[in-house]
């Protein structure tokens, strides 16, 4: 089903739900152009500062959690 999706050049998740349930995918929307007309590095660039962002987020809440924890003891 992965495969799928890159067939049929789907890029937002409206598009991808339209799809796997049988709807009629809408590809007009502003987002959809959007990311379709958009650079390959532009996309990479935003993924990596996506990950790193998500990363950093997750590992304050980690530390967040342990320190939690330490005064509860």
């Amino acid at each position: 089903m992965y495969k799928a999706f890159w067939q049929h050049d789907l890029v937002t998740y409206r598009e991808v739900l339209a799809f796997s349930r049988g709807e009629q995918v809408e590809r007009d929307t502003l987002e959809g152009r959007r990311k379709r007309e958009m650079n390959p590095w532009v996309k990479g660039t935003r993924n990596a500062v996506q990950i790193i962002i998500g990363a950093i987020a997750g590992g304050l809440v980690g530390v967040g959690i342990g320190m939690l924890a330490k005064m509860l003891n």
